[in-house]
């Protein structure tokens, strides 16, 4: 008995474990099965090898001019020649690794084909972490070296995007 109880307790351990590294979905259940949520376990969508280039990770989020989550869209990065689509989660977040820890990335916020907003984002590396925007609506984002992911938040203005640092996130 007591080994089909360490069985038990070393299943959902590694259960757990699974999960947290984004392997598999939970669901959380609101009492009734047919108001169930699906609950997507957020990994990190992979941007096409950029062949050497030291990169980094970025968690984003895609807001309404309200401050609402976007609830669907697709974003678009390119960098030189090399781009891909990404599709937003239901809570308008996005995250992708392999972005160029320096240099120049294209962003476009898209709603089935429909451009909503785009902008030109400068990596570079710097003393501190740090999103700015200039007047002409490019956006500027600065990692220390140690620096592995680093968190946006994208908000539609004015027919075009603004970026800024999120704090906590």
């Amino acid at each position: 008995m007591r080994s089909l109880g360490k069985g038990l307790c070393l299943a959902a351990v590694l259960a757990l474990c699974l999960l947290a590294a984004g392997c598999g979905t939970a669901r959380a259940d609101a009492g009734d099965p047919e108001d169930a949520v699906p609950v997507t376990v957020l990994d990190y969508a992979a941007f096409p090898d950029l062949g050497g280039v030291e990169t980094v990770s970025v968690s984003a989020g895609f807001l309404t001019e309200d401050g609402e989550p976007l609830s669907e869209g697709t974003v678009r990065l390119r960098v030189g020649e090399t781009g891909a689509d990404f599709p937003l989660d239901g809570g308008g977040e996005l995250r992708v690794s392999g972005l160029p820890r320096q240099g120049t990335v294209e962003l476009t916020l898209l709603d089935g084909g429909t451009e909503l907003g785009s902008m030109t984002i400068y990596f570079s590396e710097g003393a501190v972490i740090d999103a700015s925007m200039d007047e002409a609506g490019a956006g500027y984002v600065t990692t220390r070296a140690d620096t592995e992911a680093v968190a946006l938040t994208f908000t539609l203005e004015g027919g075009g995007l603004r970026c800024a640092l999120r704090l906590g996130g």
